[in-house]
């Protein structure tokens, strides 16, 4: 549970059992735990979306960045979402929580890239996830749903920055399918 500062010790130490360093972080965990209006959302709701889709990366990375500067290098991957960018109607909290992940990285990028430490934020849209389930949306046309990123596109986009030449980062990165447009508010 990426939202319990133990649970990200244990994985340090078993990784760091395992290799002498860690070279990449993918913060990919996230969800929508209650997609409603703010008011009809419950204290716990709103705690776990923030625990889920902010403070955990946060933990994650205060530790895995302490060993990436020790090792003057890493690459920090924070996948955020579209949401971050955009006000749409129920979405409010889990919107806030990544809007934080994307200020966060922002910071991040002036205080670790002294010491080599890269921080991509992703900012995917629609993919082919169980997003819509967790979050109790309705079901989307099966069409549709055949044209949205896949896991292995989302895959090879994370490849793809991890093997840019080491003085070069990508801030920010938006990926969408052809068949989405975003109406910002």
């Amino acid at each position: 549970d990426i939202s319990i500062p133990e649970d990200w010790d244990r994985i340090v130490n078993e990784v760091m059992k395992q290799e002498d360093k860690i070279d990449i972080l993918v913060n990919n965990a996230g969800g929508g735990i209650a997609i409603k209006p703010l008011v009809e959302q419950t204290d716990n709701e709103i705690e776990e979306s923030i625990k889920v889709n902010l403070t955990g990366h946060i933990f994650g990375i205060r530790r895995i960045s302490k060993l990436m500067i020790e090792q003057k290098s890493g690459i920090i991957i924070n996948i955020s979402s579209v949401c971050a960018m955009h006000a749409w109607p129920a979405w409010s909290v889990y919107s806030a929580a990544k809007s934080g992940i994307e200020q966060l990285a922002k910071s991040l990028h002036n205080e670790l890239r002294e010491h080599n430490v890269h921080i991509t934020t992703v900012t995917p849209s629609w993919g082919a996830t169980n997003f819509a389930a967790s979050a109790d949306l309705p079901e989307s046309s099966k069409d549709l749903e055949k044209k949205v990123m896949q896991p292995k596109e989302m895959g090879d986009v994370i490849v793809n920055i991890c093997t840019l030449p080491d003085h070069l980062v990508i801030p920010n990165l938006r990926v969408q399918p052809m068949v989405q447009e975003i109406n910002p508010m």
